[in-house]
């Protein structure tokens, strides 16, 4: 006597390989946003007009206790150290929050 095995149902198409292709596209659009506060009104930045590329500015920084540093010059040598710079190249300033 043969017994017919009853028929199976058809399998429905997975989701899993919908599910990877959302979860790349959700790490990709991540690490590819911009993370930064919008300015608060639209800015033109000015156009470079000089052949060379403009180095890394110099910077002064400024202690919490008020101690100033700048290139090898600390304390009060950097006030010679920045007289004898004025006007040549751009100096950038980082001080302390607790100011």
């Amino acid at each position: 006597m043969r017994i017919d095995m009853p028929p199976r149902k058809p399998r429905g198409e997975s989701i899993i390989p919908m599910i990877n292709v959302v979860f790349l596209l959700l790490i990709f659009f991540l690490l590819t946003a911009q993370i930064s506060q919008p300015t608060p009104f639209p800015l033109t930045p000015p156009d470079s007009r000089s052949d060379t590329a403009a180095g890394a500015p110099d910077v002064l920084y400024v202690s919490a206790q008020g101690e100033l540093a700048w290139n090898a010059a600390r304390g009060e040598a950097v006030w010679a150290a920045l007289a004898a710079q004025v006007g040549t190249d751009p100096v950038e300033i980082r001080a302390d929050a607790a100011l």
